[in-house]
């Protein structure tokens, strides 16, 4: 008997352009993964080959119930791995997907690992169909440092890849320098 190490999950695509996929786990938990067009182009808009085949890449979790304890789920990020393998295979291998660690309540920290130890798990069983890149950087505020993680994932295919991690890391220097 095949069993199936991921979610069955469902995509679709609004007028501007911006792809959601949706699937819901064993525990009843709603994971909508996003790929939105336009997010971080007042950001990028400098460096054209991450704004020229860019998305934005990101994902919610909806708790079927506040008292729900969060369950550690490998299918989880199996399934999200095969979207990511299906959006590629959709939109092609110049597609650069840019992505950043919410930091909205401060667990910025604990994201970044979880998506690193992703990641890693998958190169670890040979899958280096897809190159994730991601930095840690420090913004300076009025009276603190915030740290900010973000990266992004292209095809290990991408003709681009040497010019898409030239332009990145040009784009994390300028966040954290002064404004004029």
């Amino acid at each position: 008997m095949f069993v199936k190490d991921y979610y069955s999950f469902l995509s679709e695509e609004d007028e501007e352009g911006n792809i959601s996929y949706g699937f819901i786990t064993d525990y009843g938990f709603v994971y909508v993964v996003y790929f939105n067009v336009n997010e971080y182009t007042p950001y990028v808009e400098d460096f054209s080959t991450l704004l020229q085949d860019g998305y934005a890449f990101g994902f919610n979790r909806i708790r079927p119930n506040k008292h729900q304890k969060n369950n550690k789920d490998p299918k989880v990020f199996s399934t999200i791995h095969y979207i990511l393998l299906d959006f590629f295979t959709e939109k092609g291998n110049n597609t650069v997907l840019l992505y950043h660690c919410d930091d909205s309540d401060n667990k910025q920290r604990g994201r970044n690992k979880l998506f690193n130890d992703w990641s890693d798990s998958y190169k670890a069983q040979s899958d280096q169909s897809l190159v994730k890149h991601s930095v840690e950087v420090d913004v300076p505020q009025k009276d603190h440092l915030r740290t900010v993680y973000l990266g992004y994932i292209i095809s290990n295919k991408n003709p681009e890849s040497d010019s898409i991690a030239q332009q990145f890391e040009d784009f994390a220097v300028a966040l954290i320098r002064p404004k004029d």
